[in-house]
């Protein structure tokens, strides 16, 4: 079995035994090792003349979210070329910090506006390499 440092927490390894490893994963998590980070791009493109209305709506997400559990940033940015695409850079704790956000208040209430002047959402779960 290898032992090393993963970013902030312990991965434990037996190369061996694939479903030994989770086991200890597992078992790390449960007893409160950190666990890998998530990080989320985001690609919000609004429909044409709702730019305003995007940019509103998602720059006030940033405030409520920057307070949930789990959440290490929440960056929003604009396309230079084209101000109808916009991009969230997210890392949270865990996937689980994640999920719940994804419940949250203020994400459901922009999902409202974003069925009138949303054209596309792309959401890309990544974690590091």
């Amino acid at each position: 079995m290898a032992h090393h440092n993963e970013g902030s927490g312990i991965v434990l390894r037996n190369f061996g035994n694939p479903s030994e490893d989770f086991a200890v994963r597992f078992q790390l998590k449960l007893i409160g090792f950190p666990m890998s980070k998530v990080t989320v791009i985001a690609i919000i493109t609004a429909k044409e003349g709702s730019e305003s209305v995007v940019k509103n709506g998602l720059s006030g997400l940033v405030a409520p979210t920057l307070v949930e559990k789990g959440c290490i940033n929440y960056d929003l940015h604009v396309d230079n070329e084209n101000p109808r695409i916009f991009a969230f850079h997210e890392t949270w704790e865990s996937g689980e910090d994640l999920d719940r956000h994804l419940e949250s208040a203020h994400i459901k209430a922009f999902q409202k506006t974003g069925e009138t002047h949303v054209e596309n959402v792309q959401m890309h779960r990544m974690t590091a390499c």
